[in-house]
Protein backbone atom coordinates (compact mmCIF):
# COMPACT_ATOMS: atom_id res chain seq x y z
CA UNK A 1 0.00 0.00 0.00
CA UNK A 2 1.17 3.43 -0.45
CA UNK A 3 1.12 5.53 1.98
CA UNK A 4 0.11 8.97 0.45
CA UNK A 5 -0.14 12.29 2.74
CA UNK A 6 1.72 10.40 5.50
CA UNK A 7 2.06 12.71 8.67
CA UNK A 8 2.86 11.13 11.69
CA UNK A 9 3.32 7.76 13.10
CA UNK A 10 2.79 6.16 16.47
CA UNK A 11 4.57 3.25 17.79
CA UNK A 12 3.26 0.65 20.38
CA UNK A 13 5.18 -2.82 21.06
CA UNK A 14 3.13 -4.43 18.32
CA UNK A 15 1.85 -1.68 16.25
CA UNK A 16 2.55 0.67 14.30
CA UNK A 17 -0.26 3.58 13.92
CA UNK A 18 -0.53 5.82 11.15
CA UNK A 19 -2.24 9.05 10.27
CA UNK A 20 -3.21 9.86 6.78
CA UNK A 21 -5.46 11.34 4.48
CA UNK A 22 -7.82 8.52 4.39
CA UNK A 23 -8.10 7.61 8.17
CA UNK A 24 -6.28 6.03 10.80
CA UNK A 25 -4.39 2.88 9.69
CA UNK A 26 -2.95 -0.11 11.75
CA UNK A 27 0.07 -2.27 10.49
CA UNK A 28 0.20 -5.65 13.07
CA UNK A 29 1.96 -8.67 11.82
CA UNK A 30 2.71 -7.00 8.16
CA UNK A 31 -1.11 -6.63 7.79
CA UNK A 32 -2.55 -2.83 6.55
CA UNK A 33 -6.13 -2.38 8.47
CA UNK A 34 -7.71 1.25 8.47
CA UNK A 35 -8.25 1.35 12.28
CA UNK A 36 -10.40 4.60 12.39
CA UNK A 37 -12.01 7.18 10.54
CA UNK A 38 -13.36 9.91 12.35
CA UNK A 39 -15.78 12.15 10.29
CA UNK A 40 -18.04 11.13 6.93
CA UNK A 41 -16.71 9.68 3.84
CA UNK A 42 -15.50 9.73 1.47
CA UNK A 43 -11.44 10.39 2.39
CA UNK A 44 -8.32 10.43 0.60
CA UNK A 45 -8.44 14.23 -1.18
CA UNK A 46 -8.02 17.67 0.07
CA UNK A 47 -11.51 18.70 -1.21
CA UNK A 48 -13.10 15.72 1.20
CA UNK A 49 -11.29 17.24 4.66
CA UNK A 50 -13.77 19.25 5.66
CA UNK A 51 -16.52 16.50 6.31
CA UNK A 52 -14.19 13.36 6.51
CA UNK A 53 -11.70 15.47 8.27
CA UNK A 54 -7.85 14.83 8.79
CA UNK A 55 -6.05 13.25 11.27
CA UNK A 56 -2.76 14.59 12.44
CA UNK A 57 -0.88 14.10 15.56
CA UNK A 58 -1.06 10.87 17.11
CA UNK A 59 -0.03 9.85 20.39
CA UNK A 60 -0.60 6.26 23.18
CA UNK A 61 -1.68 6.86 26.63
CA UNK A 62 -2.93 4.40 28.97
CA UNK A 63 -3.47 1.87 26.47
CA UNK A 64 -5.92 4.18 24.01
CA UNK A 65 -4.77 6.17 20.97
CA UNK A 66 -5.43 9.69 21.39
CA UNK A 67 -5.48 11.69 18.01
CA UNK A 68 -6.15 15.75 16.80
CA UNK A 69 -7.71 16.36 13.47
CA UNK A 70 -7.41 19.48 12.14
CA UNK A 71 -10.86 20.08 11.72
CA UNK A 72 -12.67 17.72 13.83
CA UNK A 73 -11.26 18.12 17.28
CA UNK A 74 -9.12 16.02 19.88
CA UNK A 75 -10.76 12.17 19.73
CA UNK A 76 -9.76 9.08 21.78
CA UNK A 77 -9.74 6.15 19.67
CA UNK A 78 -9.42 2.17 20.66
CA UNK A 79 -6.54 0.30 19.18
CA UNK A 80 -9.26 -2.81 19.94
CA UNK A 81 -12.22 -2.05 17.94
CA UNK A 82 -11.10 1.18 16.56
CA UNK A 83 -14.27 3.29 18.33
CA UNK A 84 -13.87 6.97 18.83
CA UNK A 85 -15.04 9.31 21.29
CA UNK A 86 -14.86 13.10 20.81
CA UNK A 87 -13.21 14.58 23.91
CA UNK A 88 -12.83 18.46 22.13
CA UNK A 89 -14.43 19.84 18.63
CA UNK A 90 -14.39 23.84 19.84
CA UNK A 91 -12.12 25.81 21.65
CA UNK A 92 -13.46 28.96 22.95
CA UNK A 93 -16.64 28.49 21.24
CA UNK A 94 -14.90 28.22 17.66
CA UNK A 95 -14.73 25.05 15.44
CA UNK A 96 -10.57 24.87 14.71
CA UNK A 97 -9.71 24.47 11.29
CA UNK A 98 -6.01 23.53 11.40
CA UNK A 99 -5.39 21.76 15.24
CA UNK A 100 -2.01 19.88 14.38
CA UNK A 101 -0.10 17.51 16.85
CA UNK A 102 -0.69 17.11 20.86
CA UNK A 103 1.26 15.43 23.91
CA UNK A 104 -0.07 13.95 27.28
CA UNK A 105 1.33 14.30 30.48
CA UNK A 106 1.31 11.64 33.29
CA UNK A 107 -2.43 13.21 34.59
CA UNK A 108 -3.70 12.85 31.49
CA UNK A 109 -3.71 16.92 30.65
CA UNK A 110 -4.07 17.23 26.97
CA UNK A 111 -1.36 20.00 24.86
CA UNK A 112 -2.10 20.63 21.50
CA UNK A 113 -0.72 23.07 18.34
CA UNK A 114 -3.27 24.98 16.59
CA UNK A 115 -1.41 26.02 13.46
CA UNK A 116 -3.87 28.86 12.19
CA UNK A 117 -6.87 30.11 12.73
CA UNK A 118 -7.21 32.16 9.45
CA UNK A 119 -6.17 29.43 6.85
CA UNK A 120 -7.64 25.45 6.55
CA UNK A 121 -4.96 22.66 6.76
CA UNK A 122 -5.57 21.82 3.12
CA UNK A 123 -4.55 25.63 2.70
CA UNK A 124 -1.36 25.13 4.64
CA UNK A 125 1.07 26.69 2.33
CA UNK A 126 -0.38 29.93 2.52
CA UNK A 127 0.09 30.90 5.96
CA UNK A 128 3.52 29.92 5.40
CA UNK A 129 3.89 32.16 2.61
CA UNK A 130 1.71 35.14 4.36
CA UNK A 131 4.31 34.68 7.43
CA UNK A 132 1.56 36.03 9.81
CA UNK A 133 1.23 34.56 13.83
CA UNK A 134 -2.49 33.17 14.46
CA UNK A 135 -1.62 30.03 15.79
CA UNK A 136 -1.54 28.48 19.35
CA UNK A 137 -0.35 26.29 22.36
CA UNK A 138 -3.65 25.42 23.98
CA UNK A 139 -4.01 23.11 27.38
CA UNK A 140 -7.16 20.85 27.20
CA UNK A 141 -7.83 18.74 30.77
CA UNK A 142 -10.56 16.19 29.85
CA UNK A 143 -11.61 15.94 34.03
CA UNK A 144 -13.37 18.98 33.64
CA UNK A 145 -13.32 19.47 29.84
CA UNK A 146 -11.47 22.94 30.01
CA UNK A 147 -9.31 24.73 27.76
CA UNK A 148 -6.28 27.25 27.90
CA UNK A 149 -4.54 29.17 25.58
CA UNK A 150 -1.24 28.80 27.02
CA UNK A 151 0.88 31.01 24.14
CA UNK A 152 -1.08 32.96 21.14
CA UNK A 153 0.37 34.74 18.35
CA UNK A 154 2.59 31.35 16.90
CA UNK A 155 3.87 31.71 13.64
CA UNK A 156 2.92 28.07 11.81
CA UNK A 157 2.30 26.10 15.23
CA UNK A 158 3.34 22.39 14.99
CA UNK A 159 4.89 19.98 17.12
CA UNK A 160 4.16 19.55 20.97
CA UNK A 161 6.72 17.78 22.93
CA UNK A 162 6.72 17.46 26.72
CA UNK A 163 10.27 17.42 28.59
CA UNK A 164 10.89 13.69 30.37
CA UNK A 165 10.16 15.53 33.68
CA UNK A 166 7.01 17.32 32.06
CA UNK A 167 8.48 21.15 33.53
CA UNK A 168 7.83 22.70 30.02
CA UNK A 169 6.27 21.73 26.94
CA UNK A 170 8.13 22.43 23.70
CA UNK A 171 5.88 23.69 20.51
CA UNK A 172 7.81 23.62 17.13
CA UNK A 173 7.48 27.53 15.71
CA UNK A 174 7.76 26.19 11.71
CA UNK A 175 8.15 29.69 10.10
CA UNK A 176 10.67 31.25 12.63
CA UNK A 177 12.60 27.59 12.39
CA UNK A 178 12.40 27.71 16.32
CA UNK A 179 10.99 25.59 18.76
CA UNK A 180 9.37 27.86 21.74
CA UNK A 181 9.48 26.50 25.34
CA UNK A 182 6.55 26.82 27.98
CA UNK A 183 7.51 26.41 31.80
CA UNK A 184 5.03 24.27 33.96
CA UNK A 185 6.59 24.17 37.05
CA UNK A 186 9.30 25.71 39.12
CA UNK A 187 9.98 29.62 39.47
CA UNK A 188 9.27 30.23 35.73
CA UNK A 189 6.10 28.53 35.93
CA UNK A 190 3.50 30.08 33.16
CA UNK A 191 6.39 32.15 31.22
CA UNK A 192 7.65 31.44 27.61
CA UNK A 193 11.36 31.40 26.35
CA UNK A 194 13.32 30.30 23.48
CA UNK A 195 14.20 26.77 23.67
CA UNK A 196 16.42 27.02 19.96
CA UNK A 197 16.50 29.26 17.52
CA UNK A 198 17.86 29.39 13.96
CA UNK A 199 17.12 25.87 12.87
CA UNK A 200 18.77 24.33 9.83
CA UNK A 201 15.54 23.98 7.64
CA UNK A 202 11.81 24.40 8.59
CA UNK A 203 11.14 21.88 11.26
CA UNK A 204 7.67 19.97 11.47
CA UNK A 205 6.96 17.87 14.64
CA UNK A 206 9.26 16.79 17.33
CA UNK A 207 9.69 13.77 19.23
CA UNK A 208 11.86 12.34 22.13
CA UNK A 209 14.55 10.44 21.52
CA UNK A 210 16.27 7.62 23.48
CA UNK A 211 19.13 9.80 24.79
CA UNK A 212 16.84 12.27 26.53
CA UNK A 213 16.76 14.84 23.46
CA UNK A 214 14.41 14.92 20.92
CA UNK A 215 14.33 14.37 17.21
CA UNK A 216 13.27 16.84 14.32
CA UNK A 217 13.19 16.53 10.43
CA UNK A 218 13.16 19.75 8.46
CA UNK A 219 10.35 19.67 6.07
CA UNK A 220 12.48 22.44 3.99
CA UNK A 221 16.26 22.41 5.09
CA UNK A 222 18.23 25.14 4.61
CA UNK A 223 21.50 23.70 1.97
CA UNK A 224 23.69 24.78 -1.00
CA UNK A 225 21.68 25.38 -3.70
CA UNK A 226 18.63 27.27 -4.83
CA UNK A 227 16.08 27.36 -1.94
CA UNK A 228 12.44 28.46 -2.71
CA UNK A 229 11.78 29.21 0.82
CA UNK A 230 14.86 31.20 1.80
CA UNK A 231 14.36 32.87 -1.26
CA UNK A 232 10.98 33.89 -0.75
CA UNK A 233 11.32 34.77 2.78
CA UNK A 234 12.52 38.98 2.53
CA UNK A 235 10.48 39.55 -0.39
CA UNK A 236 6.57 39.53 0.75
CA UNK A 237 5.53 41.01 -2.69
CA UNK A 238 6.67 37.78 -4.52
CA UNK A 239 4.89 35.51 -2.05
CA UNK A 240 1.76 37.35 -2.86
CA UNK A 241 1.77 36.94 -6.41
CA UNK A 242 2.61 33.33 -6.19
CA UNK A 243 -0.60 32.43 -4.06
CA UNK A 244 -2.56 34.63 -6.85
CA UNK A 245 -0.45 33.11 -9.76
CA UNK A 246 -0.56 29.33 -8.80
CA UNK A 247 -2.94 26.55 -7.07
CA UNK A 248 -2.24 25.03 -3.58
CA UNK A 249 -1.05 21.71 -5.61
CA UNK A 250 1.82 23.14 -7.42
CA UNK A 251 3.17 25.37 -5.02
CA UNK A 252 3.35 22.09 -2.53
CA UNK A 253 5.43 20.39 -5.46
CA UNK A 254 8.56 22.42 -5.76
CA UNK A 255 11.16 20.13 -5.46
CA UNK A 256 12.77 20.04 -1.51
CA UNK A 257 16.76 19.95 -1.86
CA UNK A 258 17.12 17.33 0.72
CA UNK A 259 15.80 16.35 3.84
CA UNK A 260 17.85 16.40 7.12
CA UNK A 261 16.91 14.35 10.41
CA UNK A 262 18.56 15.52 13.82
CA UNK A 263 18.61 15.24 17.26
CA UNK A 264 18.84 17.83 19.63
CA UNK A 265 19.48 16.95 23.45
CA UNK A 266 18.17 18.48 26.73
CA UNK A 267 19.70 21.71 25.91
CA UNK A 268 18.52 22.00 22.81
CA UNK A 269 22.13 21.32 21.44
CA UNK A 270 22.16 19.35 17.55
CA UNK A 271 24.18 16.36 18.61
CA UNK A 272 23.51 14.71 15.37
CA UNK A 273 22.20 14.37 12.24
CA UNK A 274 21.43 12.49 8.77
CA UNK A 275 20.77 13.54 5.83
CA UNK A 276 18.62 12.31 2.37
CA UNK A 277 21.09 13.57 -0.03
CA UNK A 278 18.77 12.08 -3.64
CA UNK A 279 17.38 15.02 -4.68
CA UNK A 280 14.30 14.66 -1.74
CA UNK A 281 13.89 10.88 -2.42
CA UNK A 282 12.18 11.05 0.79
CA UNK A 283 9.77 13.83 -0.06
CA UNK A 284 8.54 16.57 2.49
CA UNK A 285 9.32 15.04 5.55
CA UNK A 286 6.91 15.72 8.79
CA UNK A 287 7.88 13.47 11.38
CA UNK A 288 10.67 11.52 12.45
CA UNK A 289 10.07 8.70 14.92
CA UNK A 290 12.83 6.55 17.14
CA UNK A 291 11.37 2.57 17.81
CA UNK A 292 13.55 0.24 19.13
CA UNK A 293 16.88 1.39 17.66
CA UNK A 294 15.23 2.43 14.15
CA UNK A 295 13.76 5.84 12.77
CA UNK A 296 10.81 6.19 10.97
CA UNK A 297 9.82 9.29 8.82
CA UNK A 298 6.66 10.41 7.44
CA UNK A 299 6.37 12.43 4.64
CA UNK A 300 3.16 14.48 3.24
CA UNK A 301 4.57 13.95 -0.41
CA UNK A 302 6.29 10.39 -0.48
CA UNK A 303 4.19 7.25 -1.11
CA UNK A 304 5.98 5.13 1.87
CA UNK A 305 7.46 5.31 5.51
CA UNK A 306 11.40 5.68 5.65
CA UNK A 307 13.30 3.51 7.83
CA UNK A 308 16.41 4.10 9.09
CA UNK A 309 18.93 1.70 11.34
CA UNK A 310 20.76 4.00 13.72
CA UNK A 311 23.12 1.04 14.34
CA UNK A 312 24.34 1.01 10.55
CA UNK A 313 24.91 5.12 10.39
CA UNK A 314 27.43 7.47 10.21
CA UNK A 315 26.84 10.43 13.19
CA UNK A 316 28.38 13.63 11.70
Amino acid sequence: MRFWDLNQLCFTKVTCTLALAMGILDIKDGKINVLATLGKPPCGSTKDELNCGRPLGLRMHEGSLYVVDAYLGLFKVSVETGKARLLLSQIAGVKPTFLNDLDIDSNGVIYISDSCRKWQRREFMYPCLEGTGSGRLIRFDPHNNSTEVLIDGLHFANGVQLSPDEDFVLVVEGIFARILRYHLKGHKKGQVDTFVENLPGVPDNIRPSSGGGYWLCDAVPHGPGFSLFDFLAPRPLIRRLLTQLFSLDLLVKFPAPSIMVYELNAQGEIVRSFWDLHQGHLGICSEVNEHDGVLYTGSIRSPFIGRFDLTKMKKT
